[in-house]
């Protein structure tokens, strides 16, 4: 998306770690507030939304962890943040609704030592209800 084009490094990889670590930072805050404060700094949060949304679909070029946490932070916030709603959407549309493609060890397995494995799960369940329900909408 070209939001996601705005927020790459000089080298031109995404700062997809950046834009978790923000919308984590803004996921207590109101969105009406994050609205009215983000332009005044000389920026938009739908840029930040969108590199995370391309997080998502980038599949297997992107870490594990990062698309991990990247899940998680969207499946938490969607609801909360309706210029994340729209960015997945919108990255969604773009990449003909395809079902989202984790890379390798990015999605928990059955193992019971993993302790984020039920938020993981959760999250992933939200985010593709969503899709789903988006890819529905006229």
């Amino acid at each position: 998306t070209a939001g996601a084009q705005r927020i790459l490094a000089r080298g031109g990889a995404p700062l997809w770690e950046l834009a978790i670590m923000c919308g984590s930072l803004l996921t207590s805050v109101p969105e009406a507030t994050v609205c009215q404060w983000w332009p005044e700094q000389g920026g938009q949060s739908d840029e930040m939304w969108a590199a995370l949304a391309e997080c998502l679909f980038a599949g297997k070029s992107a870490e594990a962890s990062t698309w991990r946490l990247a899940m998680r932070l969207a499946g938490f916030a969607v609801d909360r943040h309706g210029a994340l709603a729209e960015a997945l959407a919108r990255t969604a549309a773009s990449y003909g609704f395809k079902d989202l493609s984790p890379p390798a060890g990015a999605a928990p397995d059955k193992d019971d030592e993993d302790e984020w494995a039920l938020a993981d799960r959760a999250a992933r369940r939200v985010v593709q209800d969503f899709l789903a329900s988006a890819k529905s909408l006229p």
